[in-house]
């Protein structure tokens, strides 16, 4: 039979450049990443046996050659959807959750069985296929069992998707679903006409949808360290934590990073990290060709370069102490060596530790907080689990935190932090908000701890006062302003509003400091506004005609409505960060859109709070909000740090 063949000419071309590109981009780390890599190999190889089933040539003629590719065909052709399958369930995280339950997962695996055993019979019985004496190739009536089998994944890959599709954006959900009806379409094709070879081309199609809109290589990969970015690792955090999937996570900080940059420059110091990288790479990260899809549906472990020399490695499930403990002393003897770039020996000081989620840290803002202070208190190389801190374990801190809080106040363990908000008009980073943080002595405390009991037994008050007097000393004794921050948000608790002498407090720092009013920018909760009472309204409207300017902070969580927008000076009002969140609910933008659009009538200005990526970010910038605050664009740092940020992103050539 005389096959058309320049479909698969067509798509090995376009599978070549996937494969290239991937390959270039250093889009071959990362459990999706490599999952992508094994499908498209599967896929090449795939059209490259079709192609040579019906290509004229010397081995056109080979009886045996020719039945030994095409069952390779039709083995990897099976495989193509279970791999599909397991890639959508990484891209949303719950694979390991579906793996568990052994029912499905026996369903899901079991008809595949079926393929070698029929392949096997079909060189006694012909019942699949054979090649005649002329070398021509016939169909049997068997064929149709694996058809039925695709069939079956085809189905089982949409159901399992529209299962998790609320966990995708729209355009991720269409470039992933593209292939079952291409694939259907060109099935349906080449069994009514065989001679058109458009199977491949059709998965070669959806190939390229899901390497333009799923592995965006800008968006998850870091190009001076050549591992999985920031974002990639905040978007499988947030994957894990929603699909309430058990994980381990390893960080490693390089701790003389800043000083290891300025000394060595940036050619040098990108050198230096992709050396670092490589040396801590997990051995399951390190198999980048073919071989690596047979460990592909087990590889758990992920390696993310965070930002200022630090890193962390995601174990997906319930890793044991041990475990974690023979990986952190890997790491530990891999790193403890210095690193020699272009003639320099360059000594590393570094620390390792490492937590499980849920046990040690639950929410994504406690673990994104750990991974900035982790190294505070840690003295030299060293290793250590969380868990393993002294009194580190949730239950004592919280029966002890008054205690905790009361000695961070005598012995100054607070620490103001900056976060940098991103002025979408400007272009920069123009305002930021200051936040607290918790050291008690090697432990880490996060806010949604010590901040509710500190409420509940009156040291919000002090502080409060901590915050207000640090913030105003720090923005004159570190010259905000001659970088380019106009002002810095500080959040006002309910408590803090019904203080009889707020008014009083805060014109004593204005005295004391002698800095504009314009300076500062009071951030009140939502939530503080819900108790109405008369000292709450009169304590805005003082501190406003003091000159200071009002927002409204986490709106959306409280019982919103246009009154209290229209009651209180608020001059911004900032989007809770749950808003972000349900951002793929069609529901959430119509809302959002409308939300946005409201207040801007009003004449405010929008802050959005919590964007992690950069699709969200885009989002909300063709909205026209004004500002955006989020791990996307900066983490909050330690005032030093967030100077030289500042200095560096406001001041580029």
């Amino acid at each position: 039979m005389n096959r058309v063949i320049y479909f698969d000419i067509c798509a090995l071309i376009l599978q070549g450049i996937i494969i290239f590109s991937l390959y270039f981009r250093k889009m071959t780390s990362g459990k999706i990443n490599k999952l992508f890599l094994s499908f498209m190999w599967l896929i090449f190889i795939d059209t490259t046996c079709d192609f040579l089933s019906c290509a004229p040539g010397p081995l056109a003629n080979n009886p045996l050659f020719l039945y030994f590719i095409s069952s390779l065909y039709f083995i990897c052709r099976i495989i193509t959807p279970l791999l599909y399958t397991a890639f959508i369930g990484n891209t949303v995280g719950n694979w390991s959750l579906f793996r568990k339950r052994k029912i499905l997962w026996g369903i899901y695996i079991l008809p595949y069985i079926i393929v070698p055993i029929v392949l096997i019979l079909n060189t006694f019985n012909k019942y699949i296929f054979y090649y005649d004496e002329h070398c021509n190739y016939h169909r049997g009536k068997g064929i149709y069992i694996l058809y039925i089998i695709a069939t079956y994944y085809i189905i089982f890959g949409i159901i399992y998707l529209f299962k998790v599709a609320k966990m995708l954006s729209l355009d991720k959900f269409l470039a992933i679903f593209s292939l079952f009806p291409l694939n259907a379409f060109a099935t349906i094709i080449q069994l009514l006409r065989p001679e058109l070879l458009v199977e491949m081309f059709a998965m070669t199609v959806t190939s390229l949808l899901v390497t333009m809109f799923i592995l965006r290589a800008e968006e998850n990969i870091d190009m001076n360290s050549s591992t999985n970015s920031y974002t990639a690792f905040s978007q499988s955090l947030k994957r894990y934590i929603d699909s309430n999937v058990p994980i381990a996570i390893i960080f490693v900080k390089i701790k003389n990073s800043n000083s290891l940059l300025n000394f060595l420059g940036n050619d040098t110091y990108k050198a230096l990290l992709q050396v670092f990288s490589d040396r801590i790479r997990p051995a399951n990260d390190q198999t980048t060709d073919i071989l690596s899809i047979v460990n592909v549906f087990d590889y758990s472990e992920q390696l993310f370069y965070l930002t200022n020399g630090t890193y962390a490695i995601i174990f997906e499930g319930n890793y044991t102490d041990k475990t974690l403990e023979d990986e952190r002393d890997r790491i530990f003897t891999a790193a403890n060596r210095n690193i020699n770039i272009n003639g320099i020996d360059i000594p590393l000081d570094f620390c390792i530790s490492s937590a499980k989620i849920p046990d040690n840290l639950t929410t994504y803002e406690e673990i994104m907080d750990f991974s900035s202070t982790f190294d505070k208190y840690i003295v030299g190389s060293s290793s250590y689990a969380l868990s393993d801190l002294p009194d580190d374990k949730q239950k004592m801190i919280k029966e002890n935190i008054d205690t905790i809080i009361s000695d961070a106040l005598i012995f100054d363990r607070f620490e103001m932090y900056f976060q940098p908000i991103y002025d979408v008009n400007e272009k920069k980073f123009t305002c930021c908000e200051a936040l607290i943080r918790l050291h008690d002595k090697d432990r880490f405390i996060p806010p949604s701890i010590f901040i509710p009991a500190a409420e509940k037994s009156g040291a919000i008050y002090n502080i409060g006062d901590f915050v207000f007097d640090n913030t105003f000393k720090l923005f004159k004794e570190c010259h905000f302003k001659e970088i380019g921050i106009k002002y810095v948000e500080i959040n006002m608790s309910a408590i803090q509003c019904m203080k009889d002498d707020l008014k009083q407090d805060l014109e004593g720092l204005l005295y004391k400091y002698n800095i504009p009013t314009d300076y500062i920018n009071f951030e009140i909760t939502e939530t503080a506004t819900d108790y109405i009472q008369d000292i709450v309204t009169k304590n805005i409207k003082e501190i406003h005609r003091l000159g200071f300017e009002i927002s409204l902070d986490d709106y959306g969580t409280g019982y919103s409505n246009l009154r209290r927008l229209t009651s209180f000076p608020f001059k911004i009002i900032k989007l809770d960060k749950s808003f972000v969140d349900d951002l793929n609910k069609p529901k959430m933008k119509a809302v959002m859109k409308n939300t946005i659009n409201m207040i801007k009538d009003l004449g405010g200005k929008v802050v959005v709070e919590g964007v992690e990526d950069k699709e969200t970010a885009e989002w909300f910038i063709e909205r026209k909000c004004d500002f955006i605050q989020g791990f996307y664009y900066a983490k909050p740092m330690p005032v030093n740090e967030f100077v030289e940020f500042i200095k560096t992103n406001n001041f580029k050539d």
